[in-house]
């Protein structure tokens, strides 16, 4: 009895965990798309590690900060109204979590399209703030 008293506290505590840190990246990719729909790439630069990578579709592989930057700024200029929605966030030990999810943002331009797809993040625990370790995305079509 005591043995499953303990398994089930422990599973209570680590759920509590789970969801608070699902709860913690849900309200930064907030600040995510409010940085991006502002246009303050150095805020959204900010919500990296130094030496991030960024991994878009079609493009080659970028990393650090000021990399990422630059490509955010140009990817503003051809897109915006993102919405992000977390689907699943797993805790990697105590200083990293990954995360699944999936996004939709509009082309610019005469003709607008709506374009959708998915990513995984690596989140980091950095001096106790998450930042964005690795991020990596597709289209859906």
């Amino acid at each position: 009895m005591l043995r499953f008293a303990l398994v089930a506290a422990s599973c209570f505590v680590a759920g509590s965990a789970f969801a608070q840190d699902k709860a913690t990246i849900e309200k930064l990719n907030d600040a995510f798309v409010a940085a991006f729909g502002s246009g303050d790439v150095t805020s959204l630069a900010g919500m990296y590690v130094e030496d991030a990578y960024l991994m878009p579709p079609g493009a080659p592989l970028m990393r650090g900060r000021a990399d990422i930057q630059k490509f955010w700024s140009a990817a503003g200029e051809q897109v915006g109204d993102l919405k992000l929605v977390t689907v699943d966030v797993k805790p990697l030990g105590g200083e990293a979590a990954r995360e699944i999810g999936s996004f939709s943002l509009k082309s610019k331009g005469q003709q607008a399209q709506e374009l959708t797809g998915k990513y995984v993040v690596v989140w980091q625990k950095v001096q106790g703030d998450w930042k964005l370790a690795v991020d990596i995305w597709n289209m859906d079509k």
